[in-house]
């Protein structure tokens, strides 16, 4: 019997020994290169500890930045777009004006208000509702909006806040502006703030017929004036929660919304042990029965629901605009921060301004939080409730029969995100209810929360070590399309393995 000598055997060996490093280094890499793959997602959301969100008022995107050369402005709009129609399909010769101040020569189209009214300056309110803003938008067409409007050709204004060197424009030339994110619903501003804390609408069992719109049976639209509840019972224009604090002008009690049962992003965060609050400029007053004259009951959505009522311990969750002040000062603010401010400090057009105490409002919050300890790992998205009946040229997608409605500006701030820096991936008002859930791991409450493409791809890129630990050659990888990759080097390896015998 022939007796192989350690000598002759040290060739085979090695080659064994070769083939089997191979085979440790091919599973080692991949899975590390996978591992590193599918954290550097969650990484990214673990950087951000307190999350800050800012709702302003009433404006749409090219109202404030069509003129913004880096995003999808006013030079991009069709002609169609542009040109608007009257009831009768027929183009405006001129834009028909009820605003003082404004000529009755102002071409059909897109026009800078700077020229008649500067930031400081008040104009009318413009209409906002549920219907009236799915008539304006005609389809997609984008054209209806002059003869939809009791403001008429004022929903064509806009402001070039970049040129005036705005504030809000300058976080927006050196952080992330957001040109492709709409209002989750239709229409005004108490369904958009419901919007922001739960993808729904408040639901008014037996309501008085007098808040009810009718359907014409011949056209198909409703019978104007427009009012606050659809034929199914559905809150969607300005109406107020039974529950304090409530608004200046009281309305009859039996036009009082019920208390709401449905979940909000306020609950799933309580329930997961996340702090939170919702901050409100002239709260502590209105809750005293000594509102200021421009404060907005409807704007407070929490107040809508059962949680939240007078006496509940969600309640506590509600604060006023001095206590998110403090709680900077003091390092308390809480993990998630929602901040509404007065409506004289909102900008929402009829009594409040673009400029003025508005910009100095938004500018002390961001200040205050970037002189805080907070703001090396804080995200703060500011947004706007909704259009405030401005056009705007881009149709919104279709997804169901609530929204969303119209483009509106909105800008993430944080030393996190990608600085100068235009998002044009397709966003809404819940898009900000899946950020909060990505990043503390918290389910989704409807279809449409949970359908909203993250908000990852704002982050500036993680670099991450290329250093190899012992634990990951041992630790399993999940299986990817890498996996297919990963076999077949895999086998490659073992062949070599087998050869090294086989040629012995």
């Amino acid at each position: 019997m022939m007796v192989r000598s350690a000598s002759a055997a040290s060739p085979t060996v090695m080659k064994a020994c070769l083939a089997l490093l191979v085979i440790v280094a091919t599973i080692t890499s991949l899975s590390c290169i996978h591992g590193a793959s599918a954290s550097t997602k969650a990484l990214k959301y673990t950087q951000v500890n307190n999350i800050i969100v800012i709702m302003l008022e009433n404006w749409s995107y090219d109202g404030l930045f069509g003129t913004y050369s880096k995003g999808n402005g006013i030079a991009k709009a069709s002609s169609e777009a542009k040109t608007q129609l009257d009831d009768n399909d027929q183009a405006y010769s001129t834009l028909p004006q009820v605003q003082a101040g404004l000529p009755q020569n102002i071409s059909n189209g897109p026009f800078d208000l700077a020229q008649y009214f500067g930031l400081n300056a008040k104009t009318m309110d413009v209409t906002h509702a549920f219907y009236t803003h799915q008539y304006q938008m005609n389809g997609g067409k984008m054209n209806k909006y002059v003869p939809y409007s009791a403001a008429k050709g004022l929903v064509m204004s806009y402001y070039d806040l970049v040129g005036q060197g705005h504030y809000m424009a300058q976080l927006a030339q050196n952080y992330t502006l957001f040109d492709y994110w709409f209002q989750g619903a239709f229409g005004g501003s108490m369904l958009n703030h419901q919007w922001l804390i739960t993808p729904g609408c408040p639901y008014f069992p037996n309501p008085p017929s007098s808040m009810v719109n009718s359907i014409s049976g011949t056209t198909g639209k409703i019978i104007y004036p427009e009012k606050a509840i659809t034929p199914d019972n559905y809150v969607v224009n300005t109406a107020y929660s039974v529950n304090k604090p409530y608004p200046v002008t009281m309305p009859p009690l039996a036009n009082l919304v019920p208390s709401q049962n449905t979940t909000t992003i306020g609950d799933l965060l309580t329930s997961a042990g996340i702090s939170w609050k919702w901050y409100s400029g002239g709260y502590n007053d209105a809750m005293n029965g000594t509102q200021d004259s421009s404060w907005q009951a409807h704007h407070q959505p929490f107040v809508f629901f059962k949680n939240y009522e007078v006496g509940t311990e969600g309640r506590n969750h509600l604060k006023d605009e001095t206590d998110l002040f403090n709680d900077l000062k003091n390092n308390q603010l809480p993990s998630v921060s929602f901040y509404k401010p007065l409506g004289k400090d909102n900008m929402h057009p009829g009594y409040s301004t673009v400029g003025g105490s508005s910009e100095e409002k938004l500018k002390q919050v961001i200040e205050a939080v970037q002189a805080s300890k907070y703001w090396n790992n804080s995200m703060i998205f500011i947004t706007f409730d909704e259009y405030g009946g401005r056009w705007d040229h881009v149709a919104p997608p279709k997804v169901d029969k609530w929204g969303p409605g119209s483009r509106i500006p909105t800008i993430a701030v944080s030393p996190l995100v990608k600085k100068a820096n235009v998002n044009s991936v397709y966003h809404d008002t819940t898009s900000i209810m899946k950020f909060i859930q990505d990043r503390f791991g918290l389910p989704s409450i409807s279809t449409r929360d949970a359908a909203q493409n993250p908000l990852d791809d704002i982050f500036q890129p993680i670099v991450q070590p290329s250093v190899v630990t012992s634990s990951a050659i041992f630790q399993p990888s999940v299986i990817t399309s890498s996996a297919s990759t990963l076999s077949i080097l895999t086998f490659t390896a073992l062949i070599s393995f087998l050869f090294a015998f086989i040629t012995f």
